[in-house]
């Protein structure tokens, strides 16, 4: 390696080859992450960021002919505004859609309906961002459902901030565009977090999951006319209200009570943690949301 591949600062005695390093890493950690998250029938690759994932795929996508637009309902604000200029669903009858697994605004699940053979006519494969289900009580239906999704790993799998994955159903990585994949993996080159992530994955045992849930929440004190938009029967890990106050409330309650207001869809999001095995029941926290409602009602 010469200084027009990498700088001198990077090579020094003992470094070895950088990317070879890098490289090997990535391999590393994607052996483990398939055998933790069950992703045997997906091809995995390691890119920085859900959005940089998304972005890459799309036109990666396009740049093959595929007709690429924005599924209706909610997404990440992010996805929202790169992808908004994209063709109308129904008027671009679309080869691939770009979907929300979990809205985080509102906690409103996309069902999800993988094709188990051609039909007629053709429905678009699905993009999907899965970063509210990936490693959660929803992660059995991801990847049953979901051809083709990027997830973080610093969301509910808890492994390293900078790192997701994309993982696309074997049968459709033989053919054009996804067997471009590798090259855009090539961009995962930092060292650091994918040593954090096989880490945290050799210290945390088989507990790589969030599985927690809120199940019925009771009505907030004084009898304010609490909504509770997401829904309970869900499992998620996290729950949504309205309510006017939430407006008001200034960014040190709402830290304090582990909440996050979001002005544009006026809802209140409180997740909740519960380290847990793959297989292990969903573990119902709604007494601790229950908690920081109660909080939020008492504050001035």
């Amino acid at each position: 390696m010469d200084k027009a591949s990498i700088a001198p600062i990077f090579q020094h005695e003992g470094s070895g080859n950088f990317f070879r390093n890098a490289r090997q890493l990535r391999n590393a950690l994607r052996e483990r992450l398939i055998a933790a998250y069950r992703l045997e029938q997906f091809s995995v690759f390691l890119l920085p960021s859900v959005t940089h994932g998304m972005l890459a795929l799309a036109q990666l996508l396009s740049s093959h002919g595929r007709r690429v637009a924005l599924a209706p309902g909610s997404h990440y604000a992010p996805i929202a505004q790169l992808f908004g200029t994209l063709p109308h669903e129904a008027a671009s009858q679309p080869d691939v859609l770009i979907a929300t697994h979990v809205c985080p605004y509102s906690g409103a699940v996309r069902a999800l309906s993988r094709r188990q053979a051609p039909v007629e006519p053709v429905e678009p494969v699905e993009l999907l961002d899965a970063s509210h289900s990936f490693a959660t009580n929803l992660h059995g239906q991801l990847i049953a459902g979901a051809e083709l999704f990027v997830a973080p790993l610093h969301k509910h799998a808890a492994l390293a901030a900078g790192l997701a994955l994309v993982a696309v159903r074997s049968e459709l990585t033989g053919g054009a565009p996804y067997t471009m994949l590798p090259l855009l993996e090539q961009s995962t080159a930092s060292q650091a977090p994918l040593i954090q992530a096989l880490q945290n994955l050799d210290h945390g045992g088989p507990l790589h999951f969030n599985k927690a849930a809120i199940g019925a929440i009771d009505a907030a004190p004084a009898g304010a006319a609490l909504i509770r938009v997401s829904d309970p029967g869900c499992a998620l890990p996290f729950a949504c209200f309205r309510h006017p106050l939430f407006a008001r409330l200034d960014q040190a309650a709402l830290r304090k009570a582990g909440a996050t207001y979001f002005p544009q869809p006026d809802t209140l999001r409180i997740a909740a943690w519960a380290r847990a095995a793959i297989d292990d029941p969903a573990a119902d926290l709604s007494t601790e949301v229950q908690a920081s409602l109660h909080y939020l009602f008492r504050t001035p």
